[in-house]
C-alpha cells in the first residue's frame, strides 16, 4: 500500500477523475501535461494540482501578502472578480485537499509518485527505463516516451501489457484518458421523493392518481427502467404510502428537518459509489422520454445533471441525477446552514439540460394546479 493511501480513505487524491503523470525531474512531464491542457481546455474544466518535494514559493517579495507571511499569518487570501488563491503555511491535509478540486470536471496531477490510489502515466526517460522492472505498476495505465517505437524494457511479461505512446501522439493519449474516465462512470440509482407535508395541496402529492396508478408507484415504474435499483425516500414519521406502493425498498432520511435534501443526502450516504436519479411526486408531466433525455445528456464530472426550467431559467433539483462527489457540497451547505437544493445546483458546477418545448418540469402544489395537470393529461390522452 502506497504511504498516501489510508485505508478506509478516498479512492482519489483530489478529484474521482485525475490522471497523475510521473517520472523524475526534467523528463517533460509538465510541458506533456500542458499540452494535454491545451487539447482538453474547450470541453472541460481542467484542475493542475503538483506536489514539490522542495521548498516553494507562490508570492512576490514586496506584495502585502507577501508581507503578510513575512510578519507571522498562517494563511493568506487574495480575491478579485476572475481569481482567488490562497496559501497556507501548514502541512497537506488528505481530507482537506480532495475537497480542493471536486468543482472541476477531472485533474491532472504531477508528482505523487508513491501514490498508486489513482490512474498513473509513466514518463520515460534514460533514468527510469532500467528501473521499470523494479517499480510498483499498479494502477499504470500508459508508458509515454519519446521514441516511436516501444522500448525494449517495456517488452517483458510484467510490462508489455502496459500499453507504450510516443510524446508526441497527443490525440491517442487523449483518447486513453476518456476511456478510463468512461469506465469509472458511476452506476445509477433512483430515489422517488415522497415525503412532503402537501400543506398547500391538501392531500399526499405521492398518492394523486394521474396514470392509473398512485403518483409515487409511477415515477418508481419510470426511474426502474433507467436505474439498477429505486427506493422510496421517506421520514421516520411518514410511513404510510400509497397500497400500490406495498413492499417496494423505502429509505428513510437519516438527516431530519431539510426537507428534500435530507432524502438526497441520505441516497448519497446509502451508496456513496453510486450516481442517484432524483424524482419529486409534484412533477406528474414527466414521462419516458424526460427520463432518457437526463440519461443521455448526464456528465458525471460535474456535481450533478439537471433540467433547466423554460420559464424561468431555474434548475429542478427534483428532476436530477446527483454524482457521488456532489455528498461532500451538500454537506459544505449544511454547514453553513443551507439545505436548499436548488441553491446548491445554482452555485456548484452543473450539467445544465434543456426540456425543449416540452412541459416535464410543470408542478403540482394547489388544487388548481391539479385541475391544470389533469386538463393537459386528458388532451395528450385524446
Amino acid at each position: 500500500m502506497s504511504k498516501h493511501h489510508h485505508k478506509g480513505g478516498l479512492p482519489w487524491i483530489f478529484n474521482p477523475y485525475e490522471i497523475a503523470f510521473s517520472a523524475y525531474s526534467n523528463s517533460g512531464k509538465t510541458t506533456l501535461i500542458c499540452k494535454l491542457i491545451e487539447l482538453f481546455k474547450d470541453d472541460y474544466r481542467i484542475a493542475y494540482a503538483k506536489s514539490d518535494a522542495h521548498k516553494f514559493e507562490m508570492d512576490k517579495e514586496g506584495k502585502d501578502t507577501a508581507d503578510a507571511s513575512a510578519a507571522g499569518a498562517s494563511a493568506v487570501v487574495i480575491n478579485n472578480a476572475d481569481s482567488r488563491a490562497r496559501l497556507e503555511q501548514s502541512p497537506s491535509d488528505e481530507v482537506w485537499r480532495s475537497l480542493d478540486l471536486l468543482e472541476y470536471d477531472f485533474v491532472f496531477i504531477e508528482g505523487y509518485k508513491n501514490e498508486t490510489r489513482t490512474p498513473r502515466i509513466l514518463i520515460l526517460d534514460d533514468k527510469m527505463l532500467p528501473e521499470l522492472e523494479e517499480r510498483d505498476l499498479t494502477n499504470v495505465i500508459a508508458f509515454v516516451g519519446p521514441n516511436d517505437s516501444r522500448p525494449s524494457e517495456t517488452q517483458s511479461e510484467r510490462t508489455s501489457i502496459i500499453p507504450y505512446f510516443q510524446r508526441d501522439d497527443l490525440d491517442s493519449l487523449k483518447t486513453l484518458i476518456l476511456a478510463q474516465f468512461q469506465a469509472k462512470k458511476p452506476v445509477l440509482k433512483g430515489l422517488v421523493l415522497t415525503g412532503g407535508f402537501s400543506r398547500r395541496m391538501g392531500q399526499d402529492k405521492s398518492a394523486i392518481n394521474y396514470h392509473g396508478t398512485s403518483q409515487a408507484r409511477h415515477a418508481y415504474d419510470l426511474l426502474s427502467k433507467s436505474c439498477d435499483e429505486v427506493y422510496l425516500s421517506v421520514r421516520d414519521d411518514q410511513q404510510s404510502l400509497p397500497d400500490d406502493c406495498e413492499g417496494l425498498p423505502r429509505l428513510n432520511d437519516q438527516i431530519q428537518n431539510c426537507g428534500p435534501a435530507s432524502g438526497i443526502i441520505s441516497a448519497l450516504q446509502k451508496d456513496r459509489k453510486a450516481a442517484w436519479m432524483v424524482m419529486g411526486c409534484d412533477l406528474p408531466l414527466v414521462n419516458q422520454e424526460a427520463i432518457e433525455t437526463l440519461c443521455e445528456q448526464r456528465n458525471e464530472h460535474k456535481y450533478a445533471s439537471t433540467f433547466i426550467s423554460a420559464s424561468d431559467g431555474m434548475p429542478e433539483p427534483l428532476l436530477s441525477i446527483y454524482e457521488p462527489k456532489s455528498l461532500a457540497r451538500f454537506f459544505q451547505y449544511l454547514a453553513m446552514n443551507r439545505n436548499c437544493p436548488r441553491k446548491i445546483l445554482l452555485n456548484s458546477p452543473v450539467e445544465l439540460i434543456s426540456q425543449g418545448e416540452n412541459n416535464w418540469l410543470d408542478n403540482i402544489n394547489t388544487p388548481e394546479d391539479f385541475d391544470r395537470i389533469n386538463n393537459i393529461l386528458t388532451k395528450a390522452k385524446r
